[in-house]
């Protein structure tokens, strides 16, 4: 009895997109025939993710990358062309300015003092509440 002719794919190679490794420095993509590295660094949104939503890779329209469960999306030319996505992720310059303060408060930094300080933060008034909170603590 002989075999039957292999079917063709249906997807076809140079179209897929897959997670092929997740380290504890970043992630490895392999997409249309290239691998790309993800650092966590530039990445953080896989950092502290599940594995299993990580490897929930959806490729759309040939350029879109999609990661349902952790609702990210990346152009593939992103990933391409770094230099012409200059902006990456970073947090907003008043929490930085918040953990500058609490850095240098220490075991200052009491729990009213910070449910103040949110609250203003909040109600977007996060420029002034953290002035008055620095200056609250000055000697």
């Amino acid at each position: 009895m002989k075999s039957s002719a292999l079917g063709k794919s249906i997807s076809k190679g140079t179209s897929r997109a897959e997670v092929q490794d997740v380290s504890r420095f970043g992630l490895w993509l392999y997409v249309k025939g290239r691998e790309y590295f993800l650092p966590y660094e530039k990445y953080p949104w896989f950092k502290d993710a599940k594995v299993s939503a990580i490897y929930n890779l959806q490729f759309r329209h040939g350029y879109h990358l999609r990661w349902p469960d952790l609702d990210v999306d990346l152009e593939l030319e992103s990933l391409e062309h770094p230099e012409k996505f200059p902006l990456t992720y970073g947090e907003p310059k008043f929490m930085r300015d918040l953990h500058k303060v609490r850095e240098k408060l220490g075991k200052r930094w009491g729990k009213l003092q910070a449910r103040q300080l949110l609250r203003k933060i909040n109600s977007h008034k996060h420029r002034s509440a953290i002035k008055e909170f620095k200056q609250s603590f000055k000697a």
